[in-house]
């Protein structure tokens, strides 16, 4: 038999709209009352009726993660993957359900984001290396959905009253690139970067991070110092170009390599032990990413720890936060700086 919430009020011993405010977090209900409630529902088995509750209070108790499909390749993006469930996790201890969607539908190319504000399904959205146009933004503004940007790799418009969490990639290339120079003792490293992402903020900063390390320890960076490989499959990609160009690179001296993601180190890493090439006695590799993947090599690829954990617990207490007060103006920027995760290739 169904708990109901007057069920819940008998053992409470409150009233039944003491207890449904409490279940929907209301603020003309005591704190200890709330937890009071929330302990008994949770013994009982009290679930929510998630339509009713939308009719009662405006809300659904579920917020959209949108994503771009091209970070969601496994081929291409192993950290994109971890993240997504990263956040699903906070938000699942925050009490909310998620839906995971493309930025736009593969079938008809229709905005998912859209789809789903018109449809009133969400509280609110996270949208995950991925912008919205103007006339996406001005619907949900003018449904008053929320929405808070995480790791764009765009230049937000100004026209965008948004908070954004990213991470701060230029610190990131700059830790690579110093663990290559001075704990590697390299003295011509050189930056591996994505053809095809150029025009992304998140890898092109990481490229200014490399440079910045460079001129910062006196080595000139030149047109052989930054290599741009793509498009195709990340891992692959590495893999060919050291097939094909290793003979330049060791008459060039290179003796250390900062790949711009994990799968094109591991790449790297796999086509330089095939030639019989030292790693990292020879030459040492850092990537970025920190993926899981990095550590089941041999050796073990030393990288660039995204704050994935900050990111999510930040932008999801944002996002809840004007989910309750929603207020365009108070919008916030934050930059989380990365770590080095030092392992054995460097």
């Amino acid at each position: 038999m169904a708990v109901t919430i007057r069920d819940i009020a008998r053992i409470a011993q409150v009233s039944h709209m003491t207890v449904s405010r409490a279940l929907n977090n209301s603020p003309l209900v005591k704190e200890d009352t709330k937890e009071k409630v929330m302990q008994i529902a949770q013994q009982m088995g009290f679930e929510f009726n998630a339509s009713a509750r939308a009719l009662c209070t405006k809300s659904t108790g579920c917020i959209g993660i949108v994503y771009s499909l091209r970070f969601i390749d496994p081929r291409n993006s192993q950290y994109t993957i971890t993240f997504l469930h990263e956040i699903q996790g906070t938000l699942e201890q925050m009490g909310f359900d998620s839906i995971l969607v493309s930025l736009f539908n593969v079938n008809t190319g229709q905005s998912n984001a859209k789809r789903l504000a018109m449809q009133q399904k969400v509280d609110g959205f996270i949208f995950i290396s991925s912008l919205l146009d103007d006339e996406t933004v001005a619907l949900l503004e003018q449904k008053q959905i929320p929405f808070v940007y995480v790791d764009p790799t765009e230049t937000i418009p100004t026209t965008q009253k948004v908070s954004v969490y990213a991470t701060n990639n230029v610190m990131g290339g700059m830790l690579a690139t110093d663990c290559l120079i001075e704990k590697g003792y390299c003295k011509n490293p050189i930056c591996m970067s994505l053809s095809q992402q150029d025009s992304q903020i998140n890898i092109s900063d990481r490229i200014v991070g490399f440079e910045k390390s460079m001129k910062n320890h006196g080595l000139s960076v030149t047109p052989a110092s930054i290599v741009r490989v793509g498009p195709g499959a990340i891992f692959d990609l590495g893999y060919r170009y050291i097939q094909l160009h290793i003979k330049q690179l060791l008459q060039n001296k290179v003796d250390g390599i900062f790949a711009v993601a994990d799968l094109l180190a591991l790449g790297i890493l796999a086509a330089l032990k095939e030639r019989a090439i030292d790693v990292p006695g020879d030459i040492r590799i850092v990537g970025y990413d920190n993926t899981t993947i990095g550590t089941y090599f041999s050796p073990r690829l030393t990288t660039i720890h995204q704050p994935r954990e900050q990111l999510s617990l930040l932008s999801c207490k944002k996002l809840v936060s004007l989910i309750k007060t929603y207020r365009l103006d108070n919008t916030v920027y934050e930059s989380i700086p990365p770590k080095l995760i030092t392992r054995e290739t460097c």
